[in-house]
């Protein structure tokens, strides 16, 4: 009778083992999955940020090659000089659009960077609970056997 109880009781240890083990791995790729994720983000972040200095270096460009004063030079001689004046402000408000826009983009990636890096590292944590109380528990059964 008590081999058929401790067999249960084992067997019921091995079915929390077991739960736990899934559980694990569940959380392992889950954190995995959330590290790639990170990776692909940064990879974006990166992406914006390069593409943002493009967009000020071009900005610029189109400051330094038309500046102000040089339109309104050749305002005084050139008749078509109020349409360069203008095309001129709407390149530049343009590129400070865009500019805006990634930098938004870059914000709220940034945001969501960490908001994930703040959940992977919970994830982590949890694995190591998991990973100690795993380690206590085989140190148990072998204690008990």
């Amino acid at each position: 009778m008590d081999r058929k109880y401790d067999f249960g009781r084992a067997e019921a240890k091995a079915a929390t083992f077991r739960e736990a083990a899934e559980a694990v791995i569940s959380n392992l790729n889950s954190a995995r999955q959330k590290r790639e994720d990170l990776i692909q983000q940064a990879d974006r972040i990166t992406a914006v940020k390069e593409e943002k200095r493009l967009l000020d270096l071009e900005l610029e460009k189109i400051e330094s090659s038309t500046s102000a004063r040089q339109v309104k030079d050749r305002a005084a001689t050139k008749p078509d000089a109020e349409k360069k004046k203008q095309e001129y402000r709407k390149k530049k408000e343009e590129k400070g659009k865009e500019i805006a826009d990634k930098r938004r983009e870059l914000e709220n990636l940034e945001r969501k960077y960490e908001r994930d890096r703040r959940t992977l590292e919970e994830v982590e944590s949890c694995i190591d609970e998991l990973q100690n109380a795993l380690a206590a528990y085989r140190a148990w059964l072998d204690n008990n056997e």
